[in-house]
Formats: C-alpha cells, structure tokens, sequence
C-alpha cells in the first residue's frame, strides 16, 4: 500500500449574527519521508533539520512556548525575512518554497514539527 498524507482543516465561528464554517483537506500525493521532531530555536535564525527530504510536500510546526512567538521564513535565501509567526502555544501549516529557517523573538523557543515530502 502507498503512503498518503492527508490534512484536515476546519473551522466554525459562531455568535455574531451568522454562523460560518470553513472546511479544508490538503492531501499528498505518495510521500516516502516523515520526519518528527522537537528543537530548540534561540533568537539568531537558523535551519529546521528535515533531514532527508528532498522534496517536502507539507511542515507543520507547533510553538510549544508559553510566551514567546517564533518567526519562519519559508524560502530562506540570503537574509531571514519571516513569512509566518507563530504565536506561543499556536501552530501552523505551509508548503515551503525553498529552505525553511526559524528565529525565536526574544528567548529561545521549543518546537514541535513534521515535515512530509519524498527523497
């Protein structure tokens, strides 16, 4: 049997005059890597280790912080320029354009990531 990697997303709001939902699922095609992981990310930007993926379909990062928020920049070049920021305790979800690089705000941070592509 083939891998697959699916990702449901939803959401409902509810209370000011209207309900509204919002439903999404993301879906990999045949993924050959996962990576599962916690690190540590200080206040200098550096990489998150997806070890080795070549080709990753989906990272999703949760900030286990109380307090501080941590910044990631989704197609690091040359200069850390965040795309995302993820508060204390919140996660996210993205496909990344090119090297993926992480920057606490004012303490180090721990998070918690898996990363899903192919070799």
């Amino acid at each position: 049997m083939a891998a697959s990697c699916s990702i449901s997303v939803l959401a409902l709001l509810e209370g000011l005059g209207k309900t509204i939902e919002f439903a999404e699922k993301f879906s990999t095609t045949t993924p050959t890597l996962a990576m599962y992981n916690y690190d540590s990310i200080g206040t200098t930007a550096e990489a998150i280790d997806i070890s080795d993926i070549a080709t990753v379909d989906f990272i999703i990062i949760k900030n286990t912080d109380s307090t501080n928020y941590v910044e990631i920049d989704c197609n690091y070049a040359t200069s850390f320029s965040a795309d995302i920021q993820i508060p204390a305790g919140k996660v996210a979800m993205f496909k990344p354009s090119g090297v993926v690089q992480a920057k606490a705000n004012t303490a180090a941070v721990i998070v918690e990531y898996l990363v899903i592509g192919t070799a």
